[in-house]
């Protein structure tokens, strides 16, 4: 009886699911308050043995240089001037332009459970649209949704907004998401739902945060990229000799 407890207990420590570790906005290197730092170099963040990396690109940088920068509590975003875009309105400064993109990359395998986004704007003239591509999100079992009809996409950061406010599309390697007529919108979107894929990232595989536009100009404001949530896949060597340990004691007990 003791030794069916002991396998039992044994194959239920292994079955229980790896808890996701959560990347704080205000806890990547070097970007506490409004510090900056180099774009290129960029910022890590080690959670529960996981290291998250950001790295920020601008096709037009000019000779101020290319930093990133934290918003406070509203998230990580690219500094390229004084002021970003068209607008000048140093508020936005920071934040992610059409131009800009930032890179996020892990050391380990993970599944990326939810991604957090800050101020999807909407304009007179067109929408502001937040685009995640990466080889990762190639041959997944997602299609283009229209929230409320599929929970796999979002869980509302603000339970005041209504879901007919936002589309979320996904095709080939990319999600996005649209604001469709709401303006500073801000919301959660996690994956692997519902029976939906799960998001497996590589070690080292990129994953493109970018900006993009309905009516092809300029963004006004730009977003800022929020707390991320991924979850470390076990290594089979692991689980293996958690089995072994656990049938050697067995074994022993057993003389």
């Amino acid at each position: 009886m003791k030794k069916t407890l002991l396998l039992t207990s044994l194959g239920m420590a292994v079955a229980l699911p790896a808890t996701a570790a959560t990347f704080a906005i205000d806890a990547w290197s070097g970007l506490s308050g409004s510090a900056t730092v180099d774009a290129t170099t960029g910022t890590t963040q080690t959670v529960d043995g996981i290291t998250a990396t950001i790295t920020g690109l601008d096709s037009v940088a000019d000779s101020d240089g290319l930093e990133l920068r934290n918003l406070g509590t509203q998230g990580i975003g690219v500094l390229n001037s004084d002021t970003d875009e068209t607008n000048g309105n140093i508020n936005q400064t920071g934040r992610i332009g059409t131009t800009q993109t930032l890179i996020l990359t892990f050391d380990q395998d993970v599944y990326l459970d939810k991604i957090y986004f800050n101020n999807l704007l909407t304009t007179s003239t067109g929408d502001e649209i937040a685009t995640l591509q990466s080889s990762a999100f190639s041959g997944l079992n997602y299609g283009t949704n229209i929230p409320g009809t599929n929970s796999q996409y979002l869980e509302f950061a603000d339970p005041g907004s209504t879901q007919s406010n936002v589309d979320f599309g996904y095709s080939g390697d990319t999600f996005n998401i649209n604001t469709d007529s709401t303006n500073n919108f801000q919301n959660t979107v996690r994956f692997g739902l519902d029976g939906y894929d799960k998001v497996l990232v590589t070690a080292g595989t990129q994953i493109f945060l970018g900006t993009d536009t309905s009516d092809g100009l300029v963004t006004q404001g730009g977003w800022a990229l929020g707390t991320i949530e991924a979850t470390a896949v076990p290594e089979p060597s692991s689980t293996a000799l958690i089995g072994l340990a656990g049938l050697g004691l067995i074994l022993r007990r057993r003389r």
